[in-house]
């Protein structure tokens, strides 16, 4: 009898350790949400969702590929820390994918007014998103502290030594430590990937 070899050595949400990704919980962008009706909103399978009575305009589901969100209000303080993925955009790129099942947080499952999260500021600032496993391309993510300048999502790093804080580097996504924040504040935080591989895309 032929010997079963393992070929896909992706990570799961139950078995993590593989070498060069990591899993990282992330707030997943969706875009707008429109609140509805419990009897309208369907699931995935076609069946009523118990405590979804929403839809959201980019719907993300396990196995898919993202790439980091770019924007200002990703930041380290709206976002608790984690990252913010989204659905990858022509040629973005892709630094992942997401390994677990999309959770609500309680905040948006009570949402009661569309209006209320129709940009990404208002969805992060009220809590009104889905979160996921998400394996990364990297190997290794840790806090570090920045020094004023303005440092972008996908941003290299280097280190500051004087100021034994980080800064913007001197190319895009070149070096070793990427930012997955926004921060123009010293004395902020963001959150750094090591050896971040994006894979590229095309349209």
């Amino acid at each position: 009898m032929a010997t079963a070899y393992r070929t896909n050595q992706f990570p799961t949400a139950t078995d993590q350790h593989k070498t060069g990704i990591i899993v990282v919980t992330c707030i997943l962008d969706e875009g707008a949400v429109t609140v509805g009706s419990a009897n309208t909103v369907l699931g995935t399978d076609g069946l009523l969702q118990p405590g979804y009575t929403f839809t959201v305009a980019s719907q993300l589901n396990k196995d898919d590929y993202v790439m980091l969100k770019v924007d200002t209000g990703v930041t380290y303080a709206a976002t608790k820390g984690r990252p913010v993925v989204c659905a990858p955009a022509t040629t973005s790129g892709i630094c992942g994918k997401i390994i677990s099942e999309p959770q609500a947080t309680t905040k948006l499952t009570q949402l009661t007014a569309s209006a209320g999260a129709d940009t990404l500021a208002e969805r992060l600032a009220g809590g009104y998103y889905r979160y996921a496993q998400v394996a990364i391309n990297a190997n290794a993510c840790e806090r570090v502290a920045t020094n004023g300048s303005t440092i972008l999502v996908g941003s290299d790093l280097l280190y500051d030594v004087s100021a034994e804080q980080f800064a913007l580097g001197a190319g895009s996504g070149e070096h070793g430590l990427i930012s997955a924040h926004y921060s123009a504040t010293a004395a902020e935080y963001v959150l750094g990937f090591y050896q971040l591989d994006v894979i590229p895309s095309q349209a």
